[in-house]
């Protein structure tokens, strides 16, 4: 990932990378979540804000298929679905 403002590179570990932008003026960061126990998320990494722009790299184990959708509401939230396969 490239950090916004900055163009520095921000390490996001994992076999594939994501990039989710956030555009919204008034966005305000929220904590990373905590990833112990997933199987397909690797890392998650916030890139900065930087004029009205949010980024955040999500490093995933492999090329997978996805989805981002968004759930409005008081809090608005980001959703993203990354299809993975159970393991026994």
């Amino acid at each position: 990932m490239i950090a916004d403002g900055s163009g520095a590179v921000v390490p996001t570990p994992g076999g594939a990378r994501s990039q989710v932008i956030v555009r919204h003026p008034s966005f305000s960061p929220v904590p990373l979540p905590n990833l112990a126990g997933f199987l397909t998320f690797r890392s998650i990494t916030n890139a900065g804000s930087f004029e009205g722009q949010t980024t955040y790299g999500l490093g995933v184990r492999a090329w997978l298929p996805f989805r981002v959708v968004t759930i409005a509401g008081g809090h608005g939230r980001i959703v993203v679905d990354v299809a993975h396969r159970w393991t026994t």
